[in-house]
């Protein structure tokens, strides 16, 4: 899982854009982060997160991506990362319980 030091890289280094229908799949949405450095982009789907809920909440608008630090402070909360095709402040870093079912996102190191 990405770093909140990763996280915080790929919004320093890259441009990023909300996208609708990325690719032509209705219904795709999410952000592109395209490197300032060598151009290679990476997409970020808004698949929303797993709340108290019984169904998945703010998909197609949000989405929600888990790094792998605790909170220094209060380590009951993990740091993530969160993308919004509505919200202005997007990308954004923030920390939440861990019993919210947020998306996992795979790095080749």
């Amino acid at each position: 899982m990405p770093s909140e030091n990763q996280f915080n890289e790929l919004r320093n280094n890259s441009l990023h854009e909300g996208v609708y229908n990325y690719n032509g799949i209705e219904g795709l949405n999410g952000t592109l982060f395209t490197s300032k450095i060598n151009d290679k982009s990476i997409f970020f789907p808004t698949a929303g997160y797993k709340g108290n809920a019984t169904y998945i909440e703010d998909a197609g608008v949000d989405g929600y991506y888990w790094s792998n630090n605790l909170c220094a402070d209060d380590d009951v909360n993990a740091v993530y990362l969160a993308i919004s095709l509505e919200n202005e402040d997007s990308p954004a870093i923030y920390s939440s319980g861990r019993e919210y079912g947020q998306t996992i996102r795979a790095i080749k190191l």
